[in-house]
């Protein structure tokens, strides 16, 4: 899959996009958002739009994660001082694609992994 928010985009209010890995995940200002598969939390929310979304899809996410994770605004989830995670919101005027991405298992150099199941994650998240 390229990225869930790619997939995201065509799908109704409502609608959850999970992958396993992706090929063209990206965050805030196009940077690549790369993971080996089954190492992360790759979701995107088909959402109603709301100006409060990407404060409120950080909190959640942050408290999702669990203790020890904190939200640096605007986007990014960090664990020890060092990223874990981050938030992307897209929005056009009927929906917004809220994504989320979190290192599980697995995490670039310089950056934190949570050592968390991906279910467990998710289902704190929903």
């Amino acid at each position: 899959m390229t990225s869930t928010q790619d997939v995201a985009r065509d799908l109704a209010v409502g609608s959850i996009v999970v992958a396993d890995f992706q090929t063209g995940g990206r965050g805030r200002l196009e940077r690549r958002w790369v993971s080996p598969a089954g190492t992360a939390l790759l979701v995107s929310y088909v959402l109603e739009p709301n100006p409060l979304l990407s404060l409120a899809a950080g909190v959640a996410a942050a408290e999702a994660c669990g203790r020890g994770v904190r939200l640096k605004w605007p986007n990014d989830l960090l664990l020890d001082g060092r990223k874990v995670g981050g938030i992307l919101v897209e929005t056009t005027p009927q929906k917004a694609i809220c994504g989320v991405g979190v290192n599980l298992t697995w995490a670039p150099e310089g950056a934190a992994q949570l050592g968390r199941p991906r279910e467990e994650v998710f289902d704190a998240a929903s």
